[in-house]
């Protein structure tokens, strides 16, 4: 034999080896994964993890409103029906003040803004804007 086909032949050999092995532990690994789950599935509940769970769902149901009721309301009213959880404007303003270790920082002094106003010619009755606004009968 010459060099050449001791070398393809061990080449072959080889590669042979490695998708046999390749696909025994794939098997393996499928069996433990099987195996695994089974013994999950036939494993006897927590009496108080069963307990807890029965609780839960007892105060969820009792509460003021069922959660299928709630869906339903957050649905219709939207959450600024609610005001539990209604959007809140917020008094923090750190967001605003940028970042702390930048070189130069300084921290943000909300200011009151000064009121403004409006000169007496500007103000227009409430009767003549209502007067204006009517669509005028052709």
């Amino acid at each position: 034999m010459s060099g050449k086909t001791e070398f393809f032949m061990f080449m072959t050999a080889a590669m042979a080896t490695i998708v046999g092995l390749v696909t025994v532990q794939e098997f393996f690994l499928s069996y433990q994964d099987i195996l695994a789950v089974r013994d999950i599935a036939e494993a006897p509940e927590n009496a108080e993890l069963v307990a807890h769970r029965q609780a839960e769902g007892a105060a969820l149901q009792s509460g003021r409103m069922p959660i299928s009721a709630a869906k339903e309301a957050i649905a219709a009213r939207g959450r600024a029906g609610f005001p539990e959880i209604s959007p809140q404007q917020s008094d923090d303003y750190s967001a605003l003040s940028g970042w702390v270790h930048h070189p130069g920082f300084k921290a943000f002094v909300p200011s009151a803004s000064p009121a403004v106003e409006a000169p007496a010619e500007a103000l227009v009755p409430l009767a003549d804007v209502a007067a204006t606004a009517a669509p005028s009968a052709h």
